[in-house]
Formats: structure tokens, sequence, C-alpha cells
């Protein structure tokens, strides 16, 4: 057996984020949530293989299969009976209302 059918190829942060089509910002952030488990280097150098990834992946997949949407995880959608990116109209003393609760000075 050769020392290449002994180890997996390991990836870099960067090469394994390619990988998975996502920024190295989002795959260190989702590695300190604890959704990936890389192969620890050294204090702040991790590998990943490609059987991890591939977990990775399938546990991605689990998550959008139990929620049945492909929209944002976890977040539902509110109806809201307007177009989206459509403004709500207001008359002049709702839209005044409106502005002295959005910008009122904290307390």
């Amino acid at each position: 057996m050769s020392a290449a059918e002994k180890f997996p190829e390991l990836y870099t942060e960067e090469e394994a984020a390619r990988r998975l089509l996502v920024s190295k910002a989002t795959l260190t952030r989702e590695r300190m949530a604890g959704r990936i488990h890389p192969i620890r280097i050294s204090a702040r150098i991790y590998r990943y293989s490609n059987q991890i990834i591939e977990e990775y992946i399938q546990q991605c997949r689990n998550v959008q299969d139990k929620l049945g949407n492909t929209g944002s995880v976890g977040v539902p959608t509110l109806k809201t009976g307007i177009e989206h990116g459509a403004s709500l109209l207001l008359d002049g003393q709702s839209a005044h209302l409106l502005a002295q609760r959005i910008f009122k000075k904290p307390k």
C-alpha cells in the first residue's frame, strides 16, 4: 500500500471553500458553529478531506429536506399582501408618526 492510499487528500480552508462554492469566511463561520468538523493540524491550521466535505454537504441537504423550502434556513416567509419591494403607502399624519417612532431618541 502506497502513502497516497493510506492518507486522504487534504484541502486547505481556501480550497475547501472553493469546493463548497462558499467564501472562506463562511467556511470559518460554519466550522466555529460546529456544523463542519475539519482536521486540526495546529492552533490555526485546519484541513478538510473529501469525506468531511461530503458529510457537510449531506448534512446541509438533510436540513433543507426537513425545512421543506429553499429560502433562508429556519426563517419563515411572511405574507404581507403587497408585492416584494413595494412601499407601504401612508397618509401624511401616519408617515409623520412612523418617522417619530423610528427616529426617536433613546431615553
